[in-house]
């Protein structure tokens, strides 16, 4: 089986490609399509380098159900008053401290 022939390109013209183009290459060559212009030039002129390829996913596990709670998913949400969420302090009673009955 003849291996597929991978276009090769100078740093030159590279650096003359959009990033647009250069994520466009790197998708075709099967290699990470992500980060700076200089990161996929670097990708596509050396693509046989192991750490520039993309990962390929693992096949996601079903979940298992578990129970629902009444709490909520966040943790310790507690929700706010519609006052700003501010607590009132209790008012003072008026008590005088001299006998009333005087």
């Amino acid at each position: 089986m003849a291996e597929e022939a991978k276009p090769s390109y100078t740093e030159e013209q590279l650096n003359d490609k959009k990033v647009v183009e250069l994520k466009e290459l790197c998708k075709a060559q099967g290699l990470k399509s992500g980060g700076k212009k200089s990161d996929l030039i670097t990708r596509l002129l050396d693509p046989d380098n192991d750490q520039h390829k993309k990962k390929k996913k693992a096949a996601k596990k079903p979940k298992k159900d578990k129970p629902k709670s009444d709490k909520p998913a966040g943790g310790d949400n507690k929700k706010k008053k519609a006052s700003g969420g501010k607590k009132k302090k209790p008012k003072k009673s008026k008590k005088s401290g001299k006998g009333d009955d005087e």
